[in-house]
C-alpha cells in the first residue's frame, strides 16, 4: 500500500495549527479574563467593602460574588449566562483566585478552556 506523503503531512501540519490556535487562545483567554473579572473587581471591591463591614471573610465573600456576576454578565447578559457562566465557572474561578493566587486561577481558567479544543480536535 502506497501513502501519499504530501496528504500525511498536510494532516500533520493541520493537527499542528489547530493546537497551536487552541493553546494561544486558551492561554489568552485565561489570563485576560482572570485580570478582568478576578485579580482587578476581587482586589478593588475587597478593598472597599473591607472597611465598612469591618469583617475580611464577609467582605471576601461580597468580593467573589461581585466577581462571580461581572463575569457572568460579561458573557451574556442574561439569568442563564448570570447562573451558568457566573456561577458555574465565576464562582469557582474567584474562589481559586482567592484561596490560593492569580496562576492558580489561570492555570484552572485554561484547562477549562483548553478541554473543549482538545475534544473539538479528537472528535475530526
Amino acid at each position: 500500500m502506497r501513502v501519499n506523503r504530501r496528504r500525511a503531512s498536510g494532516r500533520v501540519v493541520l493537527i499542528l495549527a489547530w493546537l497551536a490556535a487552541a493553546i494561544s487562545l486558551a492561554v489568552w483567554s485565561a489570563t485576560v479574563e482572570e485580570t478582568i473579572f478576578r485579580m482587578l473587581p476581587v482586589c478593588l471591591f475587597f478593598a472597599l467593602a473591607q472597611p465598612v463591614l469591618r469583617h475580611a471573610p464577609a467582605a471576601a465573600i461580597l468580593a467573589v460574588l461581585f466577581s462571580a456576576a461581572t463575569f457572568g454578565l460579561a458573557h451574556g447578559q442574561t439569568v442563564g449566562n448570570l447562573l451558568g457562566a457566573g456561577l458555574g465557572y465565576g464562582l469557582p474561578m474567584a474562589v481559586v483566585f482567592v484561596r490560593r493566587d492569580w496562576e492558580h486561577a489561570v492555570g484552572a481558567h485554561y484547562a477549562t478552556d483548553v478541554a473543549p479544543w482538545v475534544m473539538a480536535l479528537l472528535a475530526s
